[in-house]
């Protein structure tokens, strides 16, 4: 009974302080995940379209938001090693794994990357360039940026990369078109297979900018004359695209699907 002159009412800061040990084991644990980075793969139609990915992680580096690119494919850092002589290399990562470490598990997926993310906390995105529509990783992520060169024989290859992805699930995919030269061919590049994915299988694309030709080969990375944020032009629209639709998934908080 609470006598009238008690100020410590059943509901009041004192008294569940007083009374807290009966029903707190320990004391509460504030976990930070401030630091721990989101994960975007990105799906190339050939190992040799690496550069893209870097292209991209320099460009959120440039604006405040640093990135890596984590390999998970062994043929893939190798294309990097032989295409990205004209590029930065501070971005490569080695394999993330041994080979024979990858399952069809997603939960022993998920538990390296968030490994991975763990050693790379400094990082706000990793990015992961894929190749292999097979790759057990892939599956785990519900959202996802695909490169996509110009000409009738890439769009056909796009388009049953979406095919593939969508047949199981719904996910979001956006589209970055490389090797182009201007934005009018990549928006008309893009809208035929936006058209096609959405008319005959469902599929929504995003359009998420293009890469011009020349960055494979380094040059324009670092342009000579400096504009807003310090990348170029078209980096920056591409990168704007990713933010703004969250091309990402954070692996922190679930062992199952993100």
């Amino acid at each position: 009974m609470v006598e009238k002159n008690d100020r410590r009412t059943p509901g009041s800061k004192e008294r569940l302080a007083e009374i807290s040990h009966h029903f707190l084991s320990e004391p509460a644990v504030v976990v930070d995940t401030r630091h721990r980075p989101s994960f975007m793969p990105v799906l190339l139609d050939d190992v040799a379209d690496v550069w893209a990915a870097h292209c991209i992680a320099r460009a959120l580096t440039t604006r405040k938001r640093p990135s890596t690119v984590v390999y998970v494919e062994r043929e893939m850092q190798q294309a990097a090693l032989d295409t990205l002589a004209n590029i930065d290399r501070r971005g490569l990562v080695v394999p993330l794994t041994r080979r024979g470490d990858w399952n069809n598990h997603n939960a022993a997926q998920l538990r390296l990357l968030k490994a991975m993310g763990t050693q790379n906390s400094l990082h706000k995105f990793c990015l992961i360039p894929i190749s292999n529509l097979q790759t057990p990783v892939l599956d785990i992520f519900d959202r996802l940026l695909m490169t996509v060169a110009p000409g009738l024989a890439a769009l056909r290859s796009a388009y049953l990369r979406v095919k593939r992805l969508s047949s199981n699930a719904n996910p979001t995919i956006g589209v970055t078109v490389i090797d182009c030269n201007n934005q009018e061919d990549a928006r008309l590049y893009f809208d035929k297979l936006a058209v096609a994915a959405l008319r005959f299988l469902g599929q929504r694309l995003i359009y998420c900018g293009y890469i011009p030709r020349h960055f494979a080969q380094g040059a324009g990375v670092e342009p000579a004359v400096r504009i807003a944020e310090g990348i170029p032009s078209e980096l920056r629209d591409v990168t704007d695209h990713i933010l703004t639709n969250k091309l990402y998934v954070s692996l922190t908080t679930s062992d199952s699907q993100p």
